[in-house]
């Protein structure tokens, strides 16, 4: 079942793939880690990979990253 976001799927990527593994982002409640998301899409390099592991992610880690992302407007 896919579910709807408030960010581009390439966004979301792009975001994750830029944040430096020490950013804040990184520590939460899920263990949703740099490491984690680099596993997910092949070391940065299948955004499709990911996209697929995004929409099997609990509902509230993939409001957390939208959110992050569309707060994300341009590279920090």
């Amino acid at each position: 079942m896919s579910r709807k976001t408030n960010a581009h799927p390439t966004a979301i990527f792009s975001m994750l793939l830029a944040l430096p593994p020490s950013d804040e982002f990184w520590r939460n409640t899920w263990m949703f880690t740099k490491p984690v998301f680099m596993n997910a899409s092949r070391q940065g390099r299948d955004a499709t990979q990911f996209l697929a592991a995004f929409e099997n992610y609990p509902l509230p880690l993939q409001r957390y990253i939208t959110r992050r992302a569309s707060q994300s407007k341009e590279p920090s």
